[in-house]
């Protein structure tokens, strides 16, 4: 009997490995040039685009499964905005996206309490949360997609918005 087991553990061990190994892996990451951290639930990639007439956008992606995205955004504006200047600023950076707004609130971030707003929207074919951060003239977007509002409102979904961490 004990053969018997034994022969199954070796059979078994690599089959529990090659499943382990499917499983997303949760990476800290940190931006030096976007001064920020977070923790994404797989290994993050980061690209930069500059649109014609546009500023310098950089996102860092992590996509755990199709249909799902992990994204920290950042890119700063001309000029510094006032902390008056704050709430409005980032409602009309929100407005862009087109979809039913199912909740926004506004949230401190941060030690320094920097002005944000958390929100979640319904698209026609997927939902998203963004945490969007005004520090100075710099504005930063933490987004979870997914197909359902689950995705975007699940655990998963909050410890990624609240690892996020602006550095300096």
């Amino acid at each position: 009997m004990f053969r018997s087991l034994a022969a199954l553990c070796l059979v078994a061990a690599p089959l529990l490995t090659a499943f382990a190994a499917d499983e997303p892996v949760a990476t800290e990451f940190v931006s030096k040039e976007g001064k920020f951290k977070a923790t994404f639930p797989t290994k993050p990639e980061t690209t930069e685009a500059k649109p014609k007439g546009g500023f310098a956008v950089t996102t860092t992606t992590a996509i755990p499964k199709p249909g799902q995205v992990f994204t920290v955004t950042y890119f700063d504006l001309p000029i510094d905005i006032p902390a008056d200047k704050a709430k409005e600023t980032l409602v009309a950076l929100a407005g862009g996206i087109k979809g039913k707004t199912l909740s926004d609130k506004e949230v401190a971030v941060g030690k320094d309490k920097l002005p944000g707003r958390d929100a979640v929207y319904e698209l026609p074919n997927a939902h998203i949360r963004q945490l969007m951060i005004l520090d100075g003239k710099r504005i930063y977007q933490v987004i979870v997609g997914g197909p359902t509002k689950e995705d975007v409102t699940s655990k998963a979904a909050d410890k990624f918005v609240d690892s996020f961490q602006v550095t300096k």
